[in-house]
This record gives C-alpha cells, structure tokens and sequence, in this order.
C-alpha cells in the first residue's frame, strides 16, 4: 500500500484547487481550477485507482500550468504528456501499485 508523499500531497492542495467527482460514463480533466471525473475503471482498482489518477493529475498540473497551452506551447504537448505518464508510471512502480494498473500509465500517443 502507498504511504503519504509529502511532495505529492503539496502538488495536490497547495497553489491548485482540486474537485473530484465520479462519473461512471467519463473519465476527464479540466483547470485550472482542476475538476477530475473518475470513472469505474478507477474505482475498480479501489484507493489504489483513485490514487493512481490523482498521482497522474499532479504531474499534469505541473507540466500544464494552464488549460489550454498557447501557441508556442503547442509543439510540447506530446512530449510533456508522455513525461507526465513516465512520471507517473514510475512513482506507482516504486511504490509497489498492482503491475496492471502501472501498466495503465505506459507511454500512449
């Protein structure tokens, strides 16, 4: 099981506002101020899905500052979302999260 990250919980209720709600047909972000949905995929996994989700929306929060990136941003989107899903991938692998679900945050495009 997880334990707290110091880091990780400043990125969550620090400089950002943070609204999770269930959704059972979607699973999406906006922000800022950040509203999650997450979605029975998550839920499934338990604490540890909700978790998962809210380690990803950290990293995300972080290399998207803004909502919509501005033109010149444009060309790092990519590149930033993979690292975010690296970022992610890696902290749930150190912490022991079930290989399926870190599996979950692989490099997509």
């Amino acid at each position: 099981m997880a334990s707290l990250d110091p880091i990780m919980h400043g990125r969550l209720t620090g400089d950002h506002q943070v609204w999770v709600f269930y959704d059972d047909t979607r699973s999406e972000q906006y922000g800022p101020p950040w509203v999650v949905t997450i979605n029975s995929a998550y839920r499934e996994w338990q604490a540890e899905g909700v978790i998962a989700r809210l380690v990803y929306l950290a990293y995300h929060m972080a290399a998207f500052p803004r909502a919509v990136p501005s033109r010149e941003e444009q060309a790092e989107v990519v590149p930033k979302r993979l690292a975010v899903l690296a970022q992610t991938k890696a902290w749930l692998e150190e912490r022991g999260f079930p290989p399926a679900l870190v599996e979950c945050y692989s490099e997509q495009t």
